[in-house]
This record gives C-alpha cells, structure tokens and sequence, in this order.
C-alpha cells in the first residue's frame, strides 16, 4: 500500500459551469420539500441518536472503551439499514456529523456527490481515515504548561481543532479573529509564555491509541497535570491532514480557510495537492501570520513537519503584502525507497518560508542511522538483523518509515530551538510540530498492528524527552498542546467493516452517467469522501446529482467491496447526496 493517495488523473483543465450548480440547488431545495414527509415517517434523530450513544458513550475517550468496542466491532453508529439518498438521507444523519460535512465543504473546490460509509466501512486507497464518523474525527487535547497552563484536569465542553488558534492567541494577548474557534480559556492560568508549542501526531486519534492501551504514560501524565478536553474533535469531513492542519492554523473549518482536502479542484478545473501551487491556496491568513507581522523582529514563528500540507499551521508566510518568512522545515522528497531523507524545503516554496540548512549538518545533528539500532533493530526484538518485526530497515527509507525517525525529528526539534533562540525573544515565539509516523505506519499496518504499538510507545516516549527539554531550558514560561488531526482505520477483520474500491465506483458511475461518448471522463476522481466530477460533463450528459447519489446510495459492499466478510447485499454507504444542498439544507 502506498503511504499517501496523492496521485492526480490526467484530465484537460476545465472551467465551471455555475448554471449546472444553480440548478442543482433548485433541484435541492425541491427534493427537500418532497422528502419533508419521508423524514416524518423514518427513524428520528433522537432514536437514532440513542442507539449510536449506546454503540459507543461519548465518555469512552482515552481509555478502554473504543478500545474495547474496536475488538467487539461495534460500528460508528447504530447498525441497520442506510439512510438512502438526498435531502432525507443528510438529515438524518447525527447533527454532528452533519455539521462535519457543512464545515469542510467548498462549492468550488470540493467533491460534488458526497457519501458517509456505512459502519466501519472505508473508500480504499491509502487515505482511508477521512471519515465523518467518531473513530475518525476524535483527537487528544491536551494543553501543558506549568506556571501558563491551569492543572484543571479533564473538561467535559466540546472543542475542535479550529479552538487551539484563538487559544493561542488569548496566551499572546493578541487581537486575533478565529471565524469557527474560541479559546480554551479553562486552560489559562493567564501567564503569558515565552515559547508556544503546538504539537500534532499525524493520525493519533483517540480511537489509535486505545487500541495499544498502556503505550502512552507520557501523555496520560500530561492529561492529568495540565487540562485536558475530553470531548475534542477536528471537526470537518474529511478527517485527512491537510485540511485539518491549516484548521489549526486559521481557527476556520476547511469551508472557509478553502482546504478542503488533500487533493482539491483549482480555479482553472484541473485537480491537485492543494500547496502545488504555493500557500495562496489559503483563503484567509493564519494566526502565525498576523501574529509574525505585528511582531516584526520581537518574536519567532517556525514549523517543523514532513509535507507542505503542514505549512497550513504556520499560514502564508511570505505570500502575504509585507508577510514575514516562518522557519519551516519538511521532508526532503524525492529520494529512493532504500536511502535516509534529509530535511528539506521544497524550491516552489522556499521564496515564502526560511529553511534552516544546518538540520542537515551531521555536526549538529545526528544522522538517522544513529537511532535505527535502538528504536528500530532492537525495538521489538533483542537481535540486531536489520530488521523490525521483520520488516527490512533499510528497504522502510533507511529508517525514515520506522519508530526511529521519532527521535530524529526530536534531536533536530531541539536544534532548532537552541539556534534560532525560541522561547528568548522579547515577545512569545511560536512553535508548531508534526510528527507523521504514526499516520504512515496506519497506512502501511493498519491502525491496530504491533507496527502501531511500537509505534505510539516510541512517540510518547519522545513526547516526555521534548517535555523534559522545554522544561529545563523555559521552566514555568512555556506552553504546550498536544493533539492529532485525525484518526486511522483498524483491520477489516476486527472491525468487520469493507474497503470500499475507488476505482470500481469509478467505473460504475462512468458507465451509468457518461454517455456522450467523447472519451473524457465525468468522474475526475473518487475520494475518500465523495466524487469530484467533470462539470462540463455533467451539463453535456444531462446528468442530475440527485440521480448519480441515488444510484451509488444502492450499492452494496458486494458490488463495492473487497475483504467482505459479512452478508454482500449490506449497504456500501449511510448516506449519499450532493453536497451543493449543504449551504442552503433546513432539517428542521
């Protein structure tokens, strides 16, 4: 499997067609009237809601009990029938869920059909965790700090990930607009820190690690020293990185800041990487960005990470009128399957960002290899054979794609801290951290591998010796958060849930809807989470959303699926519709 679903179909550059979409939304609102009376006579929201509630408590976070319902194969939500198609099938999704789609849905940029797998169902490909379902959606969050950071221990109040920046800028005392977030003021002794540090595990969801209880002690101490918000989600569909990290960043759901997901449409129709063509893709400046030009040279703002999609914590940087360059350090890419990465700031971005070259330097850090005999060689085994749980070292990049990039990206961490004097300017300096490896161990292992228990215990190890690090050099005058952007997928054959295949809804639709016969291709790309269509296609078909979501809302994981092992006739999907009836749907 391969680490990440980035690959875009060749397809000619089009431009929309905005009297298709003005349609679709008066087909909408039709449907919705129309489907008032269905709605009366189906399951209600409250049952519906009882039954998932019993499926699994919402008091079930960062203990055994998602844990527990993983192996028992309770699904996300009540099991039963799907909830079809249209208007009628949105609203009876959960409330919440239903406000995960509004939130990360862009008229311009997004899929047009949308769809909520069924159960623990997935869209195969290597981002199978962007679900609008719990498992997916419920990270940590944990704020450390003593001195800055209250010892409130656990809070009950409902926060996403769009709360951390104007968090943060409540820290700073600084003006900052958040359109979807408030601060966590409950976490706040009211101190102001020389150094803020925001700290992501990429694909730590809560759901991840409590399937390896007892792997995180580092972390379970923080919970109970600092406060810790128990009921925190991202907040958006889809749960995938890029979105959520310029979430981070904004304090705006992916409907506003235009992220929508890791691949997106562009003004001129082509699909991409949303960052392919710099950070102008964010629609709106981050926290870090406003922060770093009022402060000029009085404060620092840096980013360490692994792709350009984390770049959306620190913002634009130097694309904004007078923006200031962050420090920014990624993955160097490009290098073959059996050699080590460096670090590194791809040449389309670095005119916007400032790399600190001495990363790479083996006088300040250590090489990767370093680490690979101890938290690699040894981790699972006491023999020295090259190999982790018998995985080739080498042939996982050098290392890079085992537990031991965990304390290299620390060590380098570190450096970067001590050379550019964070946490020592005459104002806060802001730090933001993404460490990647639990994500691509999901992708590789599956959420619930010894490979991912490994993996967890290393990075909650490093989590204390980062901890330790901040602690020694800015006692009493530091501030930390710990969360995660997403969650991951366990295996199917402990969850019973189907990997859904994208290429066979592709073909299915293609079959069905693209009749015209002109050899270009109306479904551009199925994602996780929905379709992304060729929308001089749709004109040229005469093709209605309504109709295309009906007919994949018939779908069974016998026509969909693959790995079944339950009754091939179950519904591939909850719920299926377009997205163009989000803005203007009234569940009422």
């Amino acid at each position: 499997m391969t680490t990440h679903d980035r690959t875009d179909h060749a397809h000619r550059p089009l431009t929309s067609s905005p009297g298709v979409w003005d349609a679709e939304v008066a087909d909408a609102d039709a449907a919705i009237r129309a489907d008032a009376a269905a709605r009366a006579g189906g399951m209600s929201r409250r049952a519906f809601l009882a039954g998932a509630a019993a499926a699994l408590p919402a008091a079930a976070v960062l203990g055994t009990g998602l844990a527990a319902a993983g192996s028992r194969r309770t699904p996300p939500r009540a099991s039963g029938a799907s909830f079809g198609y249209g208007p009628s099938a949105a609203c009876k999704l959960p409330p919440a869920v239903l406000a995960r789609f509004r939130n990360g849905w862009d008229p311009k940029r997004s899929a047009d059909v949308v769809y909520a797998p069924h159960g623990w169902n997935y869209l195969s490909g290597a981002i199978s965790h962007s679900t609008p379902w719990h498992y997916t959606q419920d990270v940590p969050m944990v704020w450390y700090g003593p001195g800055v950071i209250r010892a409130a221990g656990n809070k009950g109040r409902y926060v996403t990930s769009a709360d951390i920046a104007p968090t943060i800028a409540k820290l700073l005392n600084f003006p900052f607009h958040a359109p979807d977030g408030t601060p966590m003021s409950e976490a706040l002794t009211g101190t102001k820190p020389t150094l803020v540090v925001v700290l992501v595990w990429d694909a730590g969801g809560k759901y991840v690690l409590n399937l390896h209880p007892g792997t995180t002690p580092h972390l379970t101490h923080l919970k109970n020293v600092g406060t810790f918000f128990a009921n925190a989600t991202v907040g958006s569909n889809p749960s995938n990185t890029a979105p959520i990290h310029a979430t981070i960043g904004t304090g705006a759901h992916p409907a506003k800041h235009g992220i929508v997901d890791n691949t997106i449409r562009f003004p001129d129709g082509h699909l991409g990487d949303p960052w392919s063509q710099g950070p102008g893709i964010l629609k709106m400046p981050s926290l870090a960005d406003e922060y770093a030009k009022a402060m000029g040279s009085k404060a620092r703002t840096a980013m360490f990470g692994t792709l350009p999609w984390h770049l959306g914590m620190v913002g634009q940087g130097a694309n904004l009128p007078g923006g200031v360059k962050h420090i920014a350090v990624l993955r160097e890419q490009g290098n073959g399957s059996t050699s080590a990465p460096g670090w590194a700031l791809p040449s389309r971005l670095a005119s916007f960002y400032r790399f600190p070259a001495y990363v790479n330097d083996p006088s300040v850090c250590h090489p990767l290899s370093y680490f690979t005999r101890q938290w690699a060689d040894l981790l699972s085994d006491s023999v020295v054979d090259g190999r982790w749980r018998g995985h080739s070292i080498q042939a996982a990049q050098g290392g890079f794609h085992t537990p031991a990039r965990v304390p290299y990206q620390t060590e380098a961490i570190e450096k970067v801290i001590a050379h550019e004097h964070l946490g020592q300017h005459e104002e806060t300096d802001l730090l933001f951290l993404n460490y990647k490896i639990i994500d691509e161990i999901g992708h590789e292992y599956f959420a619930d591998s010894p490979e991912m228990g490994d993996t967890i215990r290393v990075q909650d190890q490093f989590l204390q010796n980062l901890v330790s690090f901040l602690e020694n050099r800015f006692h009493g005058k530091y501030a930390l958060c710990v969360t995660a952007d997403h969650g991951h997928t366990a295996h199917p054959s402990r969850t019973g849930g189907v990997p859904l295949l994208t290429d066979r809804i592709h073909s299915l639709l293609e079959a069905r809807f693209d009749a015209d016969g002109d050899g270009v291709t109306l479904a551009q790309n199925v994602r996780p989470t929905g379709v992304l269509l060729n929308r001089h296609e749709i004109q040229q078909n005469h093709t209605r959303l309504y109709n295309m979501a009906k007919y994949l809302s018939q779908q069974t994981v016998g026509d969909l699926g693959t790995q079944i092992s339950g009754p091939p006739g179950a519904p591939a999907f909850d719920a299926v519709f377009s997205g163009s009836i989000l803005p203007s749907l009234d569940c009422s």
